[in-house]
Parts: C-alpha cells; sequence; structure tokens
C-alpha cells in the first residue's frame, strides 16, 4: 500500500471529524438558548414548570423539552433557582416535619 495514500486518508479524516464537532450533549436547547440570552425569564419558566408538576424533576423536564439531569444541572448552578425543591426534597422535609 502507497504511504501517500494512507497520510491522504488519515488527514482527510481528521479534517471530517473537525467539521463534524459539536456541542456535547446534542444541540442546544430553547431553553439553554433562553438561559443565555435572557437568565431571568429563563429561570421564571423552570418555576413555573416545577410548580406545575409538584417538583416532579422528569415531568417538569418533559415540559420544558429537557432532559431530567439538564434541569438537575440548572437546579444545582443556577443562583435564580437555589431554593426551588424537588419533590423528593419535598417529601424529605414532610417526613422531619412527622
Amino acid at each position: 500500500m502507497d504511504i501517500n495514500i494512507l497520510r491522504q486518508f488519515v488527514k482527510l479524516s481528521l479534517q471530517e471529524r473537525r467539521y463534524r464537532r459539536k456541542k456535547p450533549g446534542g444541540p442546544r436547547t430553547d431553553l439553554g438558548a433562553l438561559r443565555q440570552l435572557e437568565p431571568l425569564k429563563a429561570a421564571a419558566q423552570v418555576r413555573v414548570a416545577m410548580d406545575n408538576k409538584e417538583g416532579e424533576v422528569s415531568s417538569a423536564a418533559q415540559t420544558l423539552d429537557v432532559s431530567p439531569s439538564t434541569l438537575y444541572h440548572y437546579l444545582d448552578n443556577d443562583p435564580e433557582l437555589k431554593n426551588l425543591e424537588t419533590s423528593s426534597e419535598r417529601e424529605e422535609t414532610g417526613k422531619e416535619d412527622d
């Protein structure tokens, strides 16, 4: 096999890989874009979804069209959302009151 053909193949493969690079985890969601442009509006949408779903993260994530892990990330890292309780946290608080 000609070494030049092999080098050309490797070069083209690496170029193709560079062009295919995308944001890890898939494309940016509408909520993700809103978080960058208008963080307070995004936080308000998360609050409404979490309140409507009584803190159930997977249901609220589905409403917001994001994954539950993305929503947990937002809840953990966004200062506007620090005081929101998930359904499991609400249950723990309820057990402590008994």
